[in-house]
């Protein structure tokens, strides 16, 4: 969810998820003309929500890629004009009219001699003779500062102008979109059943994306299975692609909440099986989804007052290895859970 933007101090709203909440931002920022700064690691659809923002306003967009431009592709090239006087011929792109977003991707990334005329667009909307029509907004859309980043920070000057807003990707709410959009129905699961795994940069909304594409084309080629599980390491990383595929190819899911709350004496045996072959990921993502059910005081509350669902669920975490039952107890201590905790703990 977003937070409330602070007026015009370059402060940072945080976590505000990638989806359906930041659409809405962005109209709001476009109706208050307000440029508008998405900061976030790659991967995340931060380009591809200001676009859907605009054809949800019904207003077009521009998209400009610094990385693949010289200062007079930008700035306009110089000529002499009837007048006697320079003039610029400027790119064909840029717009005369209407309304409409106008997105510049990665201009912290971009050489430093393309950022200065970048930042007069973005700011005073204006290039030498071109001045971006009104019912224009200026948008970009960055990579946060950081050793794993080749990015440059932005002058906090500049930073002041914009209504920033640091994006954060949501499985659940990616899936929303994916479910929309044509992706594999067994990577939506999977991307589902596992409520963190957006933490890793590597397995991001857009590799998860792309290896859709993949896993398609492999069910059409038939493909096997270490040019599978090659591919899907090439594109989300070694660990998810060995987690996926082992659900993709076993059919192994986690286990969901309710048959860990309400029916684990039922599901124990597939755990310990879990263990004792080393499906650790699978673990993993069971002890997740919990995490993130009972984090509501109410539910809480509710699952201790009921003497069966509680000790279900003691008896679930007293069976995990101890390197997740020690990650549980924390856990439940940072939130006053205790009552939760198994005996022995």
């Amino acid at each position: 969810m977003a937070t409330s933007p602070k007026p015009s101090n370059g402060g940072m709203n945080k976590n505000t998820v990638a989806g359906n909440q930041l659409i809405k931002l962005c109209r709001l920022a476009f109706k208050a003309d307000l440029p508008l700064l998405l900061i976030g690691n790659y991967g995340i659809g931060k380009s591809e929500i200001l676009v859907q923002a605009a054809e949800s306003l019904g207003i077009d967009y521009r998209v400009l890629d610094l990385s693949l431009m010289e200062p007079p592709d930008l700035l306009g090239l110089p000529r002499i004009g009837e007048d006697g006087r320079m003039h610029y011929a400027l790119l064909s792109s840029l717009p005369t009219s209407g309304r409409g977003l106008f997105i510049i991707e990665e201009p912290n990334r971009a050489p430093r001699y393309m950022q200065a005329p970048c930042y007069r667009l973005l700011t005073a909307r204006c290039l030498n003779d071109y001045r971006l029509p009104k019912g224009w907004l200026p948008c970009a859309s960055i990579n946060p500062p950081g050793e794993e980043f080749h990015v440059a920070d932005l002058d906090p000057v500049l930073e002041s102008r914009f209504l920033c807003v640091e994006v954060v990707p949501e499985a659940e709410e990616w899936a929303l979109w994916a479910e929309k959009n044509g992706i594999h129905a067994r990577i939506i699961e999977f991307v589902k059943s596992c409520p963190g795994i957006f933490k890793d940069p590597k397995a991001n909304p857009r590799s998860w994306t792309m290896a859709s594409k993949f896993l398609k084309v492999c069910e059409v080629e038939g493909t096997d299975s270490d040019l599978l599980t090659q591919g899907f390491s090439g594109l989300v990383g070694t660990r998810w692609a060995l987690a996926f595929l082992r659900m993709y190819r076993d059919k192994l899911l986690p286990l969901k909440p309710a048959e860990i709350i309400e029916e684990y004496p039922f599901h124990r045996n597939a755990l310990k099986s879990w263990i004792r072959k080393s499906c650790l990921d699978i673990v993993d993502a069971s002890l997740e989804l919990l995490k993130r059910y009972l984090q509501p005081q109410a539910v809480y509350g509710e699952l201790i007052r009921n003497e069966t669902h509680k000790a279900n669920v003691q008896n679930f975490l007293a069976d995990l290895p101890a390197e997740f039952k020690k990650q549980m107890a924390g856990w439940l201590r940072e939130r006053g859970f205790e009552n939760l905790m198994a005996e022995e703990e």
